[in-house]
């Protein structure tokens, strides 16, 4: 598992988790975190970890 300032750095570059459980799974959005919900992103935290889940 990645470090608070890990996690930080790479979510400040577009960075995020976003597969539901996939803890090593990180996905290139290409937005900051207060704009994911604009493009239809939801947060959902499971077990302490946040993940960024398209409705779909």
């Amino acid at each position: 598992m990645s470090s608070a300032a890990q996690r930080q750095a790479l979510n400040k570059n577009g960075w995020f988790r976003s597969f539901e459980n996939d803890v090593p799974h990180w996905t290139y959005l290409g937005w900051d975190e207060e704009s994911l919900p604009k493009f239809g992103l939801q947060d959902k935290i499971v077990r302490g970890v946040t993940y960024w889940l398209s409705p779909i």
